[in-house]
């Protein structure tokens, strides 16, 4: 059990390596650990006018069958919306809840949480996160 874990860490690092390139628009501050299967890419950001610790990241996650993005949180809020497919999200303290194609959704800042594909065609989410400046993206749970 621990040797696979080991090496699911191991693989999900060099996933994050190979990604690096996306995320050169955001910096590379923002390259957290994703999960299998599960690709994030910034769209866009922006200081949040009102709250110089603020910013405003826009991206896309683009989730293969059975892709999972892995359990994480985000310092601040994520507003999502399902473009394609449907995705289940698991948040920590409340029920598992299946959002399909033209359904949104919301995760509360520093929520544990992880999106999977169930489905057998390709999901597609645009998220926009309202998070603290200088903190990753989405951080992995330990």
């Amino acid at each position: 059990m621990q040797r696979e874990q080991s090496l699911k860490r191991r693989v999900l690092i060099g996933l994050v390596v190979v990604v690096l390139g996306a995320f050169a628009g955001v910096g590379i501050e923002r390259v957290i650990a994703q999960g299998t299967g599960f690709k994030r890419t910034p769209l866009q950001k922006a200081d949040d006018p009102g709250a110089a610790t603020y910013e405003a990241i826009q991206g896309q996650a683009d989730v293969d069958p059975a892709g999972t993005s892995g359990m994480h949180y985000h310092h601040g809020i994520e507003m999502g919306y399902v473009v394609a497919g449907e995705i289940q999200i698991e948040r920590m303290g409340k029920p598992t809840a299946t959002f399909k194609a033209g359904e949104v959704f919301l995760i509360d800042p520093m929520m544990h949480h992880n999106a999977t594909n169930k489905g057998s065609a390709p999901a597609k989410i645009v998220a926009t996160y309202i998070v603290e400046k200088g903190k990753p993206l989405a951080e992995p749970v330990k």
